[in-house]
């Protein structure tokens, strides 16, 4: 069985504890990150290179900025954008080192259209050029928030926005840890639309007419499924008529609408301290892709 999380991960910082303000109060400052999140992507959808999958589009988590940022823009001078969950602020990012902040805007009383005018204006002085195009707006839809009607955003209170950033950070750190440790395993990403931050693990290619064969290992921070964060395991194609498997780490099967293995934030800040709160992630990850790989027939 696959050994997924320990308390530190080398020089990547350690999990932070989770609870504090507690998940069921996390609702609104998750829907105006989502909303945030598009502004965001815009530089993906209209600066970096279409890919068929529409991978041009994600984002990386970074730590070193709390941020999930854009892949680079193409041309002479590179950039990202990103936006800053802890701060509710969104980041023009030199794309050369992914690391240098070249400009911010803190998102609080302003509004969508506002963001936009100088996400749009920031780029054209960064480029040192008048951009070709506007910027492209995602065209997926995305649950609603008053913020799409014009309201402004609110960094209110601003412990919500922390404490998601906090659930960013630890479960990006243990993606990329099984990402590492996982053969055939995808860069740990985010996709705007869904707003989850996960990674793919390929177990086999799909053959004639049969699909392929996977596991998606991710975190949401809430959703129509759950409105609180979920970790989650989910293999594919779903299994017809065969039982569950147990988990660890008080994990449990979900199967309303899809089927998957699920870690809930009251399970998982209910184990009290960082440390253990790591263990029992950890273990529910480790036992949930064990579970899946026998469910889709391919052995570890």
């Amino acid at each position: 069985m696959l050994t997924v999380m320990t308390v530190s991960t080398g020089c990547e910082s350690p999990w932070r504890r989770l609870g504090e303000p507690a998940p069921n109060t996390l609702s609104d400052a998750r829907l105006q990150l989502h909303h945030a999140a598009q502004i965001a992507a815009s530089i993906g959808f209209t600066f970096v290179e279409p890919a068929e999958d529409d991978s041009h589009t994600n984002f990386e988590w970074v730590d070193a900025l709390g941020a999930l940022v854009t892949k680079p823009a193409v041309g002479d001078t590179p950039f990202q954008a990103g936006l800053q969950v802890g701060g509710l602020r969104l980041l023009l990012i030199d794309g050369k080192d992914g690391q240098t902040i070249y400009s911010e805007y803190d998102l609080h009383g302003q509004t969508i259209e506002d963001a936009y005018g100088w996400l749009e204006l920031i780029a054209e002085r960064f480029r040192g050029a008048p951009s070709p195009k506007d910027l492209v707006r995602s065209p997926n839809p995305i649950p609603d928030h008053a913020v799409a009607q014009g309201r402004p955003f609110s960094f209110a209170p601003k412990e919500a926005f922390h404490e998601i950033a906090r659930w960013y950070g630890n479960c990006g750190r243990m993606l990329r840890k099984v990402q590492a440790e996982t053969p055939k395993a995808s860069p740990v990403r985010c996709w705007p639309h869904h707003f989850d931050i996960a990674t793919l693990i390929q177990l086999a290619a799909a053959k004639g007419h049969a699909s392929g064969r996977s596991i998606g290992v991710g975190m949401a921070p809430g959703d129509s499924s759950y409105p609180e964060p979920y970790l989650y395991v989910t293999p594919w194609p779903y299994p017809k008529n065969r039982p569950l498997p147990d988990l660890a780490g008080k994990g449990e099967w979900h199967t309303e609408g899809w089927l998957g293995a699920a870690l809930t934030a009251p399970n998982l800040v209910a184990a009290g301290s960082a440390e253990a709160q790591a263990q029992r992630a950890g273990d529910f990850i480790a036992s949930a892709i064990q579970a899946c790989r026998e469910l889709v027939g391919v052995a570890s």
